[in-house]
């Protein structure tokens, strides 16, 4: 038999995002809605994009900032007359049990 489990987060369980340094390996939290245009490194000062005009640099900060949104609007579902929820499927593990 196997058993599997199936791990969902709501977005209201979203609180930070954690951006690691390839360079001195400090790992860095910023709370949702607390990030902007990730740079450089708080610690070393390392510049985490090459160009300035690197197009990810901004889908990133869009990323971020699209979470902040979303949150917002899935909280005001209940009061706006829409009946579901929203959550993420995250990887779970699976396990093999004998019986």
């Amino acid at each position: 038999m196997t058993v599997e489990t199936r791990t969902f987060i709501s977005l209201d369980d979203l609180v930070g995002f954690e951006l690691t340094c390839l360079q001195c390996k400090v790992k860095s939290v910023f709370e949702v809605g607390g990030i902007n245009q990730p740079v450089i490194c708080p610690m070393c000062g390392e510049k985490w994009f090459d160009r300035e005009s690197d197009s990810r640099r901004a889908k990133l900060n869009q990323f971020f900032w699209q979470v902040v949104e979303l949150k917002k609007l899935l909280q005001s579902f209940p009061t706006d007359g829409i009946k579901l929820s929203v959550r993420l499927e995250i990887t779970s593990h699976t396990q093999s049990v004998s019986k």
